[in-house]
C-alpha cells in the first residue's frame, strides 16, 4: 500500500529498493514540484510541516540554497535537508543545522541524515 502526504502526493523511499523507514513516522512530508513558490505557498498554509527536503537546482528565481535560507529565517524550527547531484555548496553556504546530501545517495550518509532528522524531531 502506498502512502501519500497531506497534499496527496505519493511518499516514496528516496532510493529504489532502499527503505529508510516510513517518512510519515518522521513528520509531515512535503514534496513539491516545480519550484520554490509552490513550496512557500504550502508552508504558509500548513504549520504542521517540520521537515523540508529540497534539491539545489530548481526552476524560478530561487534555488534550493536560497529556499533553505528563506525557510530558516521564516520558520526557524524547520528541519532542512538540501540535496544535489551537480552542485556542492561552498563553505558557509548552508547553516550548521542544514544537512547536505549528495546524489547519488550513499547508504551510510543517507542513514546518517535520516537518523539526525529523527533525533531532531524527537527532541522538538
Amino acid at each position: 500500500m502506498s502512502q501519500t502526504n497531506d497534499e496527496g502526493a505519493p511518499v516514496r523511499s528516496p532510493r529504489k529498493g532502499r527503505r529508510v523507514g516510513p517518512v510519515s513516522e518522521l513528520s509531515v512530508f512535503l514534496k513539491v514540484k516545480p519550484g520554490h513558490d509552490e513550496a512557500i505557498r504550502i508552508l504558509e498554509k500548513n504549520s504542521k510541516i517540520t521537515v523540508v527536503f529540497t534539491d539545489i537546482q530548481m526552476p524560478g528565481t530561487m534555488d534550493g540554497i536560497a529556499l533553505a535560507r528563506y525557510v530558516r529565517k521564516r520558520w526557524p524550527p524547520t528541519i532542512i535537508v538540501v540535496s544535489s547531484g551537480k552542485i556542492r555548496p561552498g563553505a558557509g553556504a548552508l547553516g550548521d543545522d542544514i544537512a547536505f546530501l549528495a546524489k547519488p545517495y550513499e547508504d551510510q550518509r543517507l542513514s546518517q541524515v535520516m537518523d539526525d532528522v529523527r533525533k531532531r524531531l524527537a527532541a522538538a
